[in-house]
C-alpha cells in the first residue's frame, strides 16, 4: 500500500510510504524558500510523486494531519492536488 501524509501547518511537509517504509518526505520550506512555511505543500506532494515515478491514482491513502475548519480552505486545496496531480509536468 502506498500513503501520502500531508502536514499544512506551521513547516508544512509531505512524507510517502510505501508497504510500511518512508521512501521520502520532505518540507515544503526546501522549494519556497520561505522558512517555516504553512502553506499547502504542493511543490512537496508533486516531488514526492514524480521523484518515486507514481501518479495520483496510486496513491491507496493520504492522511491530512491538521483538520481544515473553514470550507473555503478545503475547496480550494483539493482544488489545487487535482492540478498537481493532474498536471502533465
Amino acid at each position: 500500500m502506498i500513503f501520502l501524509s500531508v502536514h499544512d501547518g506551521h513547516n508544512a511537509s509531505a512524507a510517502l510510504l510505501i508497504d510500511g517504509k518512508i521512501v521520502g518526505a520532505v518540507q515544503e520550506e526546501r522549494f519556497t524558500r520561505i522558512k517555516n512555511d504553512f502553506t499547502f505543500p504542493i511543490r512537496s506532494i508533486k516531488w514526492l510523486l514524480n521523484s518515486n515515478h507514481l501518479y495520483a491514482n496510486d496513491i491507496s491513502k493520504v492522511i491530512l494531519y491538521k483538520l481544515l475548519k473553514q470550507k473555503i480552505l478545503i475547496q480550494m486545496q483539493f482544488y489545487s492536488l487535482s492540478r498537481v496531480f493532474f498536471s502533465k509536468n
